[in-house]
């Protein structure tokens, strides 16, 4: 899956889950500046989590702010899920 995909699949999640059809998602949307708030990021991660089959470590939602911060954790979790070793960071 490349990053686009990743960002497609990321963009319908967010039209859900803040129930809001016009967004549009890049690699340069920051999630604050789509007024989520602590609730909703929590929605957000575990819909992902969903959606992908995978599961963030806890501490790594923290550095989630922004759409290639979401697709570099995404992507890392999609390759530890496979058996490809690496860190969330």
């Amino acid at each position: 899956m490349n990053d686009q995909e990743i960002i497609n699949k990321l963009q319908t999640i967010v039209r859900t889950v803040l129930g809001r059809e016009e967004i549009v998602l890049d690699r340069k949307t920051k999630f604050e500046d789509l007024n989520v708030n602590s609730f909703s990021l929590v929605q957000l991660i575990c819909a992902v989590e969903d959606e992908f089959g995978i599961e963030i470590p806890n501490l790594t939602v923290r550095t989630i702010r922004s759409v290639p911060a979401a697709v570099k954790v995404i992507r890392k979790c999609l390759k530890n899920k496979n058996g490809v070793g690496g860190t969330y960071e």
